[in-house]
Order: structure tokens, then sequence, then C-alpha cells
């Protein structure tokens, strides 16, 4: 009942707040330009136009519609000369019994390998060698067909570049808008969690704060697109991002260290601010959203209700408590819920119309060009990880093309889409994406099923596909089940109208049967062709993370021995560093875990190492906005406990100093009490991490 009640709330959440970040517009010109060809190959009695539908689709999903124009464009065209070309070859090789399985290999492991250029670059090509893999499996063959085949998927690809490029277009500072509001939603929702955590349900705390990370990431690279044109009140958010993310490590640090019950009673005072302070940013994401027309009050009065919450703790805790470390504790999580909560109200105090910075913002940082041909295929065939994902990937493509074509079923090309699409660099992402794409299979089978059943008219049919083409391009940001959901409704409908053959339902059983078929050739392949096993990784990663943490801390303790505070881009820099190592960490036990079939004490090990480098992180990184409130024996014994704690991290013997903390409880406010906190975070954490750090490294 409890996780119903939590999935109804957090659905609720999401529609009132966090739909607004979904680029409906894009997905909505997505949808029109996909259902195009559908409606002209019932209209025209073309089925090939599918094929075109197909292409247009994929061009949509390729797409980057933040990016300028002229890019875009170039992009589509070339992209879509790769497809038609992989297609035709597929089709023409046909003449001959195995040339299309190795015109399948060779295609997937060249558009595999792009995947080190990036995630864009990566689409494209995994999906122009998806290309190839389907066409392959197609009843066509000769040069006739290849053409007419090349011909059309060429068609739908110009469609969708041309039309995407002319109907209407989102402008930049919406694109910034929608990842800012991403960004807002994404720091309301863990805001919710520490709330629920500090009421109790501390496994909340198990999401922690990773997610935040990439939500900013996207939200710079959206306002860096605007060139300068990005609204003020986005450009503040990127400001003061990386303070408020130190403050909620701080506080997810300080919530996940209260384990006695003084410190769970102060935690239950703690849960209204928290929910007060979740309304007060999505009360921000409604003034951002709105513009002018918001009234700044609706924030301010979040604000004002957030610091007289906290002002009530301390005497509530008095009231039945006597003073100690619960009260210590409890000072500390108000001094940083009450900063941030000032923090995230600064944008009412930020002038509308002020311009970004002191001028346009740098471009963002464009991906080096290919260089010559020879320096292409050294690439290619380099001994790297994305070259043996290219290699794994091609072996399972070709499997899953002979395994197509030797069933002789019509609809063979579902086992290699699935295959291609599934198939990941590790086994346990495979497996990962292999659960998912099974039930959004299953879910969308049933749904394509419903609407055939429901629609008899083609030309309605075919019309259908603009909303689930939308809801496929808008799901992308909500989740990959939803995604997959979407993706395999549009497909099964467009293959009908391409194929009436045969009744909806068989059509949608025959697509669900050759998926699980697909993810068994995925699996197999990830299993036996040179396997990538995370264990293999986690003595490695814990160094990585160890060294990351180390340097991180060796700043932190840099920055208090100075007297003055100086800027502390390096200091961020640091700290970024260290949490992706952690993360790294993180999802290499996770993987390896996975792996064994029997308990594995490395990877137990890894895993208090790695909440304890966390609690290292989490614990200092609010020094750096609010260590200009220490006097100077904190900073000085701070100082001194961060160098201690590096000294932990890169010597395996160091003496038992730190073990050692001074207290001082005659200092009653809250920097004194937070900074009592954080030694004693560090103290425990510290000593954890040398202890397993001799395990792991040895």
């Amino acid at each position: 009942m409890q996780l119903f009640v939590s999935a109804r709330a957090q659905l609720l959440r999401f529609w009132h707040h966090g739909r607004h970040q979904l680029p409906m517009a894009d997905a909505l010109r997505g949808g029109v330009i996909c259902v195009v060809p559908a409606v002209l190959a019932v209209v025209l009695h073309m089925p090939l136009l599918c094929w075109s539908a197909i292409a247009a689709f994929w061009t949509c999903l390729a797409d980057q519609p933040g990016r300028p124009g002229v890019e875009r464009r170039c992009k589509g065209l070339l992209f879509g000369m790769a497809g038609a070309l992989a297609s035709a070859c597929a089709i023409a090789a046909q003449a001959l019994p195995v040339l299309p399985i190795a015109v399948v290999g060779v295609v997937v492991y060249a558009g595999a390998c792009v995947r080190a250029r990036g995630p864009a670059s990566g689409l494209r090509g995994l999906l122009t060698a998806t290309a190839c893999a389907v066409s392959a499996c197609f009843p066509a063959h000769g040069i006739d067909a290849a053409t007419r085949y090349a011909a059309f998927y060429l068609a739908g690809s110009v469609w969708a570049t041309v039309a995407g490029g002319t109907l209407w277009q989102t402008s930049a500072g919406k694109c910034a808008q929608q990842a800012t509001l991403a960004y807002l939603h994404a720091m309301s929702s863990l805001v919710d969690r520490l709330g629920q955590a500090a009421n109790g349900n501390r496994a909340r705390l198990e999401q922690g704060r990773a997610e935040l990370r990439p939500k900013l990431d996207a939200m710079t690279a959206a306002i860096a697109n605007c060139w300068g044109e990005a609204p003020s009140a986005c450009a503040q958010w990127i400001d003061d991002a990386e303070q408020a993310i130190a403050l909620l490590a701080g506080l997810e640090t300080l919530l996940a260290g209260g384990h006695d019950a003084a410190r769970r009673d102060a935690a239950s005072l703690l849960g209204p601010a928290y929910a007060q302070l979740a309304l007060q940013i999505d009360a921000s994401a409604v003034r951002l959203r709105n513009g002018p027309r918001a009234s700044p009050g609706v924030v301010e009065q979040r604000l004002a209700r957030v610091q007289q919450t906290l002002r009530g703790c301390e005497p509530a805790w008095l009231a039945t408590h006597e003073p100690g470390e619960g009260l210590t504790w409890l000072r500390a999580n108000v001094d940083l819920l009450e900063r941030l909560a000032v923090l995230l109200a600064r944008d009412l105090r930020v002038d509308a119309t002020r311009a970004i910075a002191a001028g346009p913002r740098a471009a963002p940082h464009e991906a080096p060009r290919p260089g010559r041909l020879t320096a292409r295929i050294v690439e290619l065939v380099a001994s790297n990880a994305y070259a043996r994902y290219a290699a794994r990937l091609s072996v399972a493509a070709m499997l899953a093309v002979t395994l197509a074509r030797l069933s002789g079923m019509q609809q063979g090309y579902w086992l290699a889409l699935t295959t291609m699409f599934i198939l990941q660099p590790t086994l346990a992402q495979t497996v990962k994406v292999s659960g998912l794409r099974i039930g959004g299979t299953l879910l969308g089978a049933v749904l394509a099923t419903a609407l055939s059943f429901l629609i008899h008219d083609p030309l309605l049919l075919a019309l259908v596909v603009l909303p689930v083409a939308t809801g496929t391009l808008a799901a992308r940001a909500v989740s990959y089940l939803s995604y997959i959901l979407f993706l395999t409704s549009h497909f099964i409908l467009v293959a009908h109208l391409g194929t009436p053959a045969g009744a909806p339902w068989a059509l949608a059983v025959a697509r669900a049967e050759l998926s699980v078929a697909g993810v068994l050739v995925g699996f197999v392949v990830s299993l036996f062709a040179w396997p990538e096993r995370d264990h293999h990784r986690l003595g490695s990663s814990a160094a990585r993370a160890l060294e990351g943490t180390a340097a991180y801390l060796d700043a932190v303790a840099r920055r208090l021995a100075q007297p003055v505070a100086r800027p502390g881009d390096t200091l961020r820099a640091l700290r970024r560093r260290a949490c992706l190592d952690i993360d790294t960490l993180e999802a290499t036990i996770g993987a390896t875990r996975f792996e064994s079939l029997v308990v594995n004490q490395q990877a137990a090990c890894a895993s208090v190492l790695m909440q304890r480098l966390r609690t290292l992180v989490g614990a200092l990184c609010p020094l750096e906005y609010v260590d200009a409130l220490l006097d100077d024996t904190e900073r000085a014994r701070l100082a001194a406990l961060a160098h201690k704690a590096h000294a932990r991290l890169t010597r395996d013997t160091c003496t038992d100093e730190l073990l050692h903390r001074r207290r001082d409880d005659s200092a009653p406010h809250a920097s004194s009490c937070h900074a009592r906190e954080i030694e004693r975070e560090v103290t425990e954490s510290a000593c954890v991490a040398q202890l397993l750090r001799a395990r792991l490294l040895r």
C-alpha cells in the first residue's frame, strides 16, 4: 500500500511540475513528420512509403533541435544518405547467400565504433547499422529492389530533414527554459526524497543526488547553445547550481549519518521544512515558466514558511529533549537548510532584464572533425572498449539476421531490430535494458492490438501514428520503459500498414515472440563474445575513486588553510571529478553483484568504501560556500582534519591522531555545530576508508 501511495505521489508531482520539461513542441513536430508518409502509403497504395515513415522517424530521433539549423540539416542529409546506402548494400548483396551477413557485420561494426565520438554520433551510427540489419531481413533482392528501398529511405529522411527545419521551431531560449525546468524538477524531487528520509523512510536516500549532475550538464549545454540569448533567470540558476548541489550533498550526508535515536528524533522535526522547501522550488519553477505574469510573492511566502519552520525546530527539540549531540546535529541541518532556502530564492532579487554575465556565453565546444581516412581506420580497429563493443554488436547482428532469414518469417526483421537496440557494452547493462525492452514490448503490443481492433479504417489507423510517434519522441525524457511502449506501438502500426496481410493481433504476437528471441541473441553474445565483465574493473574503479576523493580533500585543506577564500572553480572541478568517480564505482559494484553467482567479498568491501567516500565529499563540500563564517580556530581544525583524511586515503599507514578529535561544546552557534558534525563524519569515514583501501588495492 505504501508503495502504491508513493508511486501515486510521484505521478502527481510529475504531472503538476515535471511535464513542463517535456519537449512537446519538438515531439509534435516529429509526429507530424512521421504521419505524413504513413498516410500517403494508405492513400497512394504504396507500402514502401512505410519504409520512408521509418526513415523519417529515425531522422527525427537523431535530430538535435537545440543545435544551429545549418548543422542539423547537414547532419540529417548525411544520416539519410548513409542509411540509404547501407540499406541498398544489404538488399543488393542478397544475390549471394552469405554476402548479406558479411555486409551487415561490416556496417554494424563501423556504425557502432562511431559511439566513441559521443552520444549523438553514436545514435546516428546505431540507427544506420540497424537500417542495414533490418534491410538484410527483407524478402527482397536485386539491384532494382535495392534502388527502390534506398530511394524511399532517402526520401523519408530528406522529408524529415527539410520539414524539421521548415515547420515551427523551438527557440534556443525555450530549450534552455525546458532544461532549467528539468533541473528544478530533479532538485525538487531530491528534496522531497530527503524529506521522506527525515520522516523515517531511509530507503529514499539510496537514490541519492546523482541524477542532478546530468540535469545540470544538460541545462548548461542548452544555455550555452543560446549564444547569449538565454533568459536571465536560467543563467542565474546555472550560477547557483554548484552551490545548491554542495548544500544538498551536505544535507544528504547528515541525514545518512543520523542513525541514533536522538538524531532520528531531530530528523522528524525537519520533515516539514523539507516538504516546504520542495514547494518553494516548485514555485520558482512556476515563476520561471510563466515569466513576467507570475507573481514573485508566492516564492517569498514559501521562503518565509521554510524559515519559520526552521526557527521552530530548536525550541521544539528543547521542549522534549536535553541539549546534546542531537541538538548539535539539528543545528547543523537547520543551518544548511536555511542557506539553501535563501539561495533558491535569490532569483527574486535578480533584474529580469539583466544581461547574462558580461556578454554572450562562449559557444559550445565542437567535437573535432574526422581526420584522414587512415586515422579513422586505425580508430575503428583500435583495441579499446568501443572496438570490443562494436565487434560484439557485429556478431550479434550477423547471428540475428541469419536466424531471421532461416526462419522465413515475413516479420523476421523484428528479431534483428531488437538485438541491435538491447545489446550494450556490458552484460549487466544488456540484461537491464533487455528486461525493460521485453516489458515495454509486451505493453506496446497490447496497445497496438487494441488500436487495431478498435480502428478498422486504414486511413484512420495511419492517423493514429501521429499521437503514437509524438508520445515516442516525448517519452524519451521520461523513462526507457515508456519510450519502448510507444515505440513498439508505433512500429507495429507502421508495419501493419506496410504489410497488412494477417490480423493485427498476429503481428503483435509475432513482434513479441521475435523480440524475446532478439533478447536471447543479445544475451548469449554478451555472455560469450569478448565479454566485458565489470568485476575485473572493480579494483581500478576503487583506485580512481580514492584518487579523486583524495585530491578533493587536499584542495579543501589548502583552501581552509588560507585566511581569505579564493574563487573555488578548481575546487568545484575536483568535487565533480570525485563524484563522477564514485558514481562509476557504484555502477561497477552493481554490475559485479549481478555477474557474481556467490557472495563477492570484494564487492561488499567496495560498496562500503563507496559509501564512505561519498560521505567524505558530502560532508566537506558545503565548506566551499560557508567557510567564510567559520572562525580561525574552526578553519585551522577543519583544514588539519581534511589534510589527515587525505593522508589516510593515500597511504596504508597513518598516525592515529585523526581518531582523537577535539570537541568544543561551549560554542552554541550554527557554524560550530556544523563543524563538529563534519569532524564526526570525516573522522569515521576516513578511518574506514583506509582499512578498506588496504583490502581492495593489495
